[in-house]
């Protein structure tokens, strides 16, 4: 809501007064249903290297990174001893972000050992929309699997308990490999890398259906997972 403008009008017999008050209203710019959406890409770099991913409505395709609905995924490779990566935020003019519950300031770090929930706020300071950011991190200097080695391992990957209803789900047999977990919107619930085995915190999912996508060097295979 703008400040009121007042107006007075003379009329033609220089005695006579009219008086007019304006208001005017700046509408929200939508996070959602702008053409932006309210965070247009997603950048982290450590030390080692960097990565980028771009939201649908901004660009296509991405440094390492992709973006499927509102969820942000993004591969960085190098020597970690933890996911406290560097993070820029291109949001949309007059937004506002809160990561993981902390405000954002341009090239903040934050830690990614878990999925991160980014919101949004408009210019209005009212509107909202949320998203989330997946980092999985790859050792450099690994000896990388050839094909045949790294489909052998993936043929042999498995998911128990599954359907699973209290329990968490180990990932077998996976041998080096990043693991990320889609719900049936397409949004990244979690991401991680493994040696061997993975524990998925299925205990903490919401019920339904859900797509665990297991990637070892050019191979990946994708299994359903069931949270009852």
């Amino acid at each position: 809501m703008t400040t009121p403008k007042i107006y007075t009008q003379l009329a033609q017999d220089g005695i006579t007064t009219a008086t007019y008050t304006l208001t005017g209203v700046v509408l929200p710019q939508n996070p959602v249903l702008s053409t932006l959406s309210g965070l247009n890409r997603v950048s982290i770099s450590s030390f080692m290297s960097s990565a980028t991913a771009y939201h649908p409505s901004y660009s296509t395709g991405g440094n390492n990174g992709t973006c499927i609905g509102n969820a942000f995924s993004l591969t960085v490779t190098g020597n970690f001893n933890n996911k406290n990566f560097e993070t820029y935020l291109d949001l949309s003019d007059g937004a506002t972000a809160m990561v993981n519950g902390k405000p954002y300031f341009n090239y903040t770090a934050y830690n990614y050992d878990n999925v991160a929930t980014v919101v949004v706020t408009a210019e209005d300071g009212i509107t909202t929309s949320t998203f989330t950011i997946g980092v999985t991190t790859t050792v450099a200097g690994l000896r990388s699997l050839n094909v045949e080695e790294a489909t052998l391992s993936l043929e042999n990957v498995v998911l128990y308990p599954n359907p699973t209803a209290q329990s968490d789900v180990t990932v077998a047999n996976v041998g080096t490999a990043s693991i990320v977990v889609y719900n049936l919107l397409g949004n990244v619930v979690y991401s991680t890398s493994a040696t061997e085995t993975a524990t998925l915190p299925t205990s903490t999912f919401n019920k339904g259906l859900y797509f665990v996508k297991i990637t070892s060097g050019k191979t990946s295979t994708t299994k359903k997972l069931v949270v009852e």
